[in-house]
């Protein structure tokens, strides 16, 4: 009898928890958090060994502005993942993708491991000076609730490139709990 007892008052607790866990006429919204001109600065590659390290930067987040802004806090955060991840090559003027045969985003935050976002294999070999990656779709709640994270672009290129300068922009699709 006891033990009957006890699992109906856990399961009155676990239900009263999940229940009670928003607040009466919280609603959910979904929003962007879009991060754009990101700089990455990539060093001459003269041919690579795969999964080369072509750029890596710390990039602030912004998110609790951007959660401030939309009537919500870390708390109500219920899922983020990524949109996009376009690239941009700026310098130098005329270099293009061609002769890199792919390219990796991922990303690392305090205390979290290493993930993978998005990537584009294989590059279209067709002087493109931007390229938009496919994500990979994964919650990076944990990640983008950090005040920064480590953005890693690794690749391969089957030539000779010169240094570049590119710049990323990134955006993340937020879905949190609102008062109406």
């Amino acid at each position: 009898m006891k033990k009957i007892y006890f699992v109906v008052m856990l399961m009155t607790l676990a239900s009263g928890l999940i229940f009670n866990s928003c607040k009466k006429g919280d609603v959910e919204k979904k929003f962007d958090l879009t991060l754009n001109g990101i700089v990455l600065n990539s060093p001459a590659q003269p041919g690579s060994s795969p999964d080369t390290v072509f750029a890596s930067q710390v990039i602030t987040t912004g998110i609790e502005a951007k959660l401030n802004e939309n009537g919500a806090t870390l708390q109500n955060i219920k899922k983020i993942d990524l949109k996009s991840v376009s690239l941009t090559i700026t310098t130098p003027s005329g270099q293009t993708f061609d002769g890199i045969e792919y390219l990796v985003s991922y990303i690392n935050a305090a205390g979290l491991g290493e993930t993978k976002v998005a990537y584009k294999s294989p590059i279209p070999q067709t002087g493109l000076t931007t390229i938009s990656q496919d994500s990979q779709f994964a919650d990076l709640t944990e990640y983008i609730k950090q005040s920064e994270f480590n953005f890693i672009l690794k690749g391969y290129c089957n030539t000779a490139i010169p240094a570049m300068t590119l710049t990323a922009d990134i955006s993340f699709s937020v879905t949190a709990m609102v008062a109406k």
